[in-house]
């Protein structure tokens, strides 16, 4: 929905787990994401956000959701503390990733949403594609063994005391 609450997008089950199958190939298949690899998703609620929770999940990869107000030498620590591979943003991040990048130690690649025409080849050495890259992978279910043992997210806490400290949560709750 938009900020008024009205509908502006809707998906089936149907395409939810294709357009989240299609995601997981790619990650897994030519980004070379496998299990137990941290995903990092630095961007304000969208469809795109949603997708990439199930295609992570489908990778039996780890998502690290990044809290939007995290910034500079915070956003670097969580980037570089969770060890993340994959980094998905919206556009409105590119700023905050910009001044860290130089900083950030361990990421592969950066997917960004929304026009792939204002998507950078690279953000401070890191490869950078848009997020409609996923678009050309098949929608077939990736296949990956998944239980309930596996890590499922590592969500970082506000950091009142210091600097956030990441918390696991496993598929089995």
């Amino acid at each position: 929905g938009n900020g008024e609450g009205e509908i502006i997008e809707s998906y089936s089950y149907k395409q939810t787990n294709e357009w989240a199958n299609r995601i997981a190939n790619g990650l897994k298949d030519e980004f070379g994401v496998k299990k137990g690899d941290k995903v990092g998703m630095y961007m304000i609620n969208c469809s795109e956000y949603v997708a990439s929770i199930v295609a992570v999940h489908k990778t039996g990869a780890v998502q690290v959701p990044i809290n939007k107000y995290e910034k500079g030498e915070r956003l670097a620590y969580v980037i570089n503390y969770s060890e993340m591979v994959v980094l998905i943003l919206d556009p409105g991040s590119l700023p905050f990733i910009e001044e860290i990048a130089k900083d950030v130690k361990n990421l592969r690649v950066i997917f960004m949403t929304g026009d792939p025409a204002k998507v950078p080849a690279e953000i401070g050495g890191i490869k950078t594609l848009p997020f409609s890259t996923f678009d050309k992978f098949p929608v077939k279910n990736p296949g990956v063994k998944v239980t309930t043992n596996d890590m499922e997210r590592c969500m970082f806490t506000s950091g009142t005391t210091g600097m956030p400290k990441g918390v696991a949560r496993d598929h089995g709750g």
